[in-house]
Parts: C-alpha cells; structure tokens; sequence
C-alpha cells in the first residue's frame, strides 16, 4: 500500500517537472529568488531563525515584494518564455536558414556546379539502396554455396579414394593424380592412365547429361557428379579425381569454362563422345 501511495506521488512529480508550464516556473522561480535559495544553502553556522529574520527583514520586507518575487515575475517570466520567445525563435532561425541557403547558392555559382533537384538526388539514393541490396543477397548466395562445398568436400574427403579395378586390384586415385600433375607431356592425352582417361569420358558425358546443348554450372555439375544417384560412378572416385578429370579436358579443350563459371562442351569433346576415343590414342 505505501509503496503505492509512493510510486504515484513519484508519478505526479515527474509529471509535473517535464510539464513546459511547471518546469519553466519552477526555473524562472529559481532564477528570481536565487539569493533566498543560496541562503539556506550555505552558511550552516547560522541558526534555522536568524536566516528567517533575514528573509523576513531583508529579502522580503513586505507582502508586496514577496508577491512580486514569488509569483507575478516567475509568471511572467515563464510566460514569456512559452508564448512570446517560441515565434522569435522561429523567426530567427527562420532567417538564419534562408542566409545558409543563399550562401550556398552562391557557392554553387561560383564552383560551376549544376546542383541536382530532389527528385534526381532520390533517384540515385534509392539506385544506391538497391545495389547495396543486390549486392548483400549476392554474397549471402555465395557464401551459402561456398558452405555447402566445404561441407561437400569434407564429407568426400573422409571416404576412401581407392576403387577397385578389374579383379582384386585396387588403384590410388590420389597417386594417379599426383603422378600425371608432375607429368612433363602434361597436354598430350596418351601420357594419361586408362583411369584417368575413364573418368575423362565419364565427365563428358555427364555434362552432355546435364546440359545437351547449352552450358553447366560448375557448382551443379560437381554436386551431380559427387552424388549417389550418378550412374557414371563418380562419386565413389573422389571429388579431387574428379576435379583433375575436368582441368585435362578444359586444358585440352575439350571443355570451355566461361568467365561466369559455366562448362561448355566443345568440338573436340563431342567428337570424343562418339569415337570414345581422345586425340593421341589408338
């Protein structure tokens, strides 16, 4: 119940301080009766009677000067302050304003600068809110689609990059890779192992797959060729099997990848899907 009572009183208080009317009389009050207020503040020698005998004798000998400092001048002070300064006020700021906006204009003249009207300056405001738009959503994909690679590649990486081949024999492919990237006939198609000239073919014929005529995504072409569905068997090859598979045909041109990243499929690499066979060989 007090606690209460307490709250709403604090309340009514905070009410009445930030009121313009309350606030700015309990200023002007202040500012008119400072002398009474530094009295009661200071000098604690004098005793509680001797400063009334002051005020009563000093500050306000009579009922009238208590009137007047009380009440009629923080009134009209505050009045003042409420209705007469505000219009000024205005009226100042008003003028300062419109000196700024000449000056400026006379700058401008004197620079050579031709400025840009308010429905130009939005314009480029909202062209520049939309390419910062575009461009957030664009790094947002990226980073997705980087995210979803790394996850790819970890998960391919933890699986065994060894197949067999023909009965009982198993080939590194990782050996294989390392062996043909230190290769001195790098470019010619008969220095290759059968594996890697198997997978060769796989991938092209996986993009001929994907896309007959137009061109592949390279994140889409990896994510099909590193799936479980293939039925090319890439993905039990590994995905940097794969990868190197893909560098022999663009260095050979057989496969073009565009600035933006799509696979194309050449001349030279259709014909390989016909005559299964790659320049150099047999």
């Amino acid at each position: 119940m007090i606690d209460d009572v307490g709250k709403t009183i604090k309340a009514i208080l905070y009410d009445r301080i930030v009121s313009p009317l309350f606030g700015t009389f309990i200023l002007s009050w202040c500012a008119w009766n400072w002398r009474l207020i530094l009295l009661f503040l200071s000098d604690s020698s004098t005793t509680i009677a001797k400063k009334f005998q002051y005020v009563d004798s000093e500050l306000y000998p009579s009922n009238g000067v208590t009137f007047i400092y009380g009440l009629l001048l923080p009134a009209t002070t505050t009045a003042f302050f409420i209705y007469v300064y505000p219009p000024i006020a205005r009226g100042v700021y008003g003028y300062w304003r419109e000196q700024q906006n000449k000056l400026k204009k006379v700058q401008i003249e004197k620079d050579g600068e031709t400025p840009l009207k308010k429905e130009e300056a939005q314009e480029i405001r909202n062209q520049a809110l939309l390419s910062e738009l575009r461009y957030q959503e664009e790094r947002e994909k990226r980073e997705t689609r980087i995210r979803d690679l790394e996850s790819l590649v970890k998960s391919l990486q933890q699986k065994e990059e060894a197949i067999p081949i023909g009965k009982g024999t198993i080939v590194d492919l990782g050996t294989i890779v390392e062996k043909e990237k230190t290769a001195t006939n790098f470019l010619s198609y008969g220095a290759h192992s059968s594996e890697v000239r198997d997978g060769m073919l796989s991938v092209l014929r996986l993009l001929s797959q994907i896309s007959p005529k137009g061109g592949v995504d390279e994140d889409e072409f990896t994510r099909v060729a590193t799936s479980s569905n293939s039925e090319l068997g890439l993905a039990e090859q590994g995905i940097n099997f794969i990868l190197h598979c893909l560098d022999n045909l663009i260095e050979g041109k057989y496969v073009l990848r565009a600035p933006n990243g799509d696979l194309y499929i050449q001349p030279k690499g259709r014909t390989v899907l016909v005559n299964k066979k790659f320049e150099n060989e047999v």
